[in-house]
C-alpha cells in the first residue's frame, strides 16, 4: 500500500489533532495486524531551558535526563537551526551547530520571543519557543487566547498593518517548516472570519498558502458559516474603498472596490469551487450580489455562482457519484443529515454516507446543526478525499437548499 496516496486525510488528521498529535497506522490482511507506524510532525523533542536549545530528546519522554556520557555523544551530532523573531518576522539562518546551543550566541536577547525550527542530524525536532523576555502569557493557551483576540480585532479594523506583519510571519514560517507550529495560526482556527478574510487580501501568488492551512490547524473550510464568510466579504470591500477613495471619490471608488473583490473571490473559487455557495450567500446577506455580478466582467468572473436549478443538480451529481462508488473504504463513518432533499438518491449503506456528507456539511455552514467537533470533522475530511470531485460539486447546490429553507 502506497502511503502517499493516504497523505491528505493523515495531514487532516493531524491539523485537527494540534502540534503533538499522532496518527497510528496499520494493516489488518486475513485477521492479522502488521507493526504499528507512527506517524507525526516531529522526529524528536527540543527544549529551551535557561536560553540554551537541546535536541535530539525522546519524544515520549521529553523531560527525562539524559547520563552525561549519552548528551556528550549526542552533543558531537550536527544540528541546522532556522529562528524566525515573532516580534517582527526577522528570519535568521540556516545556523549549523551542535545538539547544544546556547541560542544567546547566535540571536539578539534583546528581541523575540523567537520560534527555533530545526533538524538534528537530518531529524526533524519539535520547534520551540524562546522567551527572552517575559510578556505575562506563559503558557501556549493563554497566547494561542491572545491572538485570538487579537485576530477578532483585526477583522473590525481591516486596514491594520497587523494583516500584513501577521501574514508575513505564517507565510515565512511555512516556507521554512510548519506554519502550524505558531500559536498565531492556532489562534486563527478559532476566528474563522479571520482566516477567511486573509483569503481575500493576501496577495495572488500566495492565495494557496492561505488554504493549506488546513493542513497546519484544525479549519475546515466547507463546515466554516457562511455568516463568517460574509463579515469577511463585507470588510474586505470596506477595506478596498477605504484605500481607494482618498483618489477616486466615493462612488467610482465604490465601483473599483466591487471589481477587485469580483476578482478575488473569482480567483478563490478557480481554487476552491467547494466554497461557490458560501460567497454567493455572503454577497447576498452584504448585499453586493446583484452589483458584482450585474457588470458583464463580474458576471465571467463569478459564473459559478449562478445555479439555475440546485435540487437537479445536486440530483445529477449524486447519482454520478453513487454509480462510481458503491462501496466505501473499510472504517469511513458517516452522518446522517438533518433533512435530504428530494430527488437525491438514497444508495446501499456503504456509500451513503458519501453521497449525504455534502448535505451534513451544508447544513453545519448554514447552521441547522453545529459546527463539527474534532470527530466530526474527521470524518466529514475523509469522506470528501473519496470522491472530491463530487463533494466540491454538490455542495453549493446543497448549500443553496439549505439556505433557501433559512429564508422561508
Amino acid at each position: 500500500m502506497a502511503i502517499a496516496s493516504h497523505m491528505p486525510s493523515i495531514q487532516a488528521m493531524l491539523a485537527q489533532g494540534g502540534a503533538d498529535a499522532q496518527v497510528n497506522l496499520s494493516l489488518v490482511v486475513s485477521g492479522q495486524e502488521s507493526p504499528r507506524l507512527e506517524v507525526r510532525r516531529y522526529h524528536d523533542y527540543a527544549v529551551v531551558d535557561e536560553g540554551m536549545l537541546r535536541t535530539g530528546l525522546d519524544r515520549n519522554e521529553p523531560a527525562k535526563h539524559e547520563s552525561v556520557l549519552a548528551f556528550q555523544l549526542n552533543e558531537a551530532r550536527r544540528a541546522v537551526l532556522h529562528a524566525v523573531d515573532l516580534s517582527d518576522s526577522r528570519q535568521i539562518g540556516p545556523i549549523e551547530t551542535g545538539a547544544l546551543v546556547d541560542l544567546a550566541d547566535h540571536l539578539e536577547r534583546s528581541t523575540g520571543p523567537w520560534l527555533i525550527q530545526s533538524t538534528l542530524e537530518g531529524r526533524v525536532q519539535r520547534a520551540a519557543v524562546w522567551v527572552t523576555h517575559t510578556d505575562g502569557k506563559i503558557t501556549r493557551e493563554e497566547r494561542i487566547d491572545a491572538y485570538a483576540e487579537k485576530w477578532q480585532t483585526l477583522v473590525g479594523v481591516p486596514k491594520d498593518p497587523d494583516w500584513d506583519q501577521l501574514w508575513q510571519l505564517i507565510s515565512l514560517v511555512g516556507q521554512d517548516g510548519d506554519s502550524g507550529t505558531l500559536d498565531q495560526v492556532q489562534a486563527l482556527a478559532r476566528v474563522p472570519e479571520a482566516a477567511i478574510a486573509l483569503a481575500l487580501r493576501v496577495p495572488g501568488k500566495e492565495l494557496s498558502e492561505v488554504f493549506a492551512l488546513e493542513t497546519a490547524a484544525p479549519i475546515f473550510w466547507p463546515a466554516l458559516a457562511v455568516s463568517d464568510f460574509a463579515t469577511a466579504v463585507r470588510a474586505e470591500h470596506f477595506r478596498q474603498q477605504q484605500i481607494l477613495e482618498p483618489y477616486l471619490g466615493h462612488a467610482e471608488a465604490t465601483e473599483v472596490a466591487d471589481q477587485e473583490l469580483a476578482r478575488r473571490i473569482g480567483n478563490i473559487l478557480l481554487l476552491r469551487p467547494d466554497l461557490v455557495g458560501h460567497f454567493c450567500t455572503a454577497l447576498m446577506e452584504v448585499g453586493l450580489f446583484e452589483r458584482l455580478v450585474g457588470s458583464a466582467e463580474g458576471r465571467e468572473r463569478l459564473k459559478g455562482l449562478l445555479l439555475a436549478s440546485p435540487s437537479d443538480h445536486l440530483a445529477e451529481v449524486a447519482q454520478e457519484a453513487a454509480r462510481r462508488f458503491d462501496r466505501l473504504p473499510q472504517g469511513v463513518g458517516g452522518l446522517l443529515p438533518v433533512e435530504r432533499p428530494e430527488g437525491v438518491p438514497v444508495v446501499n449503506a456503504y456509500a451513503q454516507a458519501m453521497i449525504d456528507a455534502p448535505l451534513v456539511v451544508a447544513e453545519m455552514a448554514v447552521g441547522h446543526r453545529p459546527a463539527p467537533d474534532v470527530q466530526e470533522k474527521l470524518v466529514l475530511i475523509n469522506l470528501r478525499l473519496i470522491d472530491p470531485l463530487y463533494f466540491d460539486a454538490a455542495l453549493p447546490a446543497a448549500l443553496a437548499l439549505c439556505q433557501s429553507k433559512v429564508n422561508q
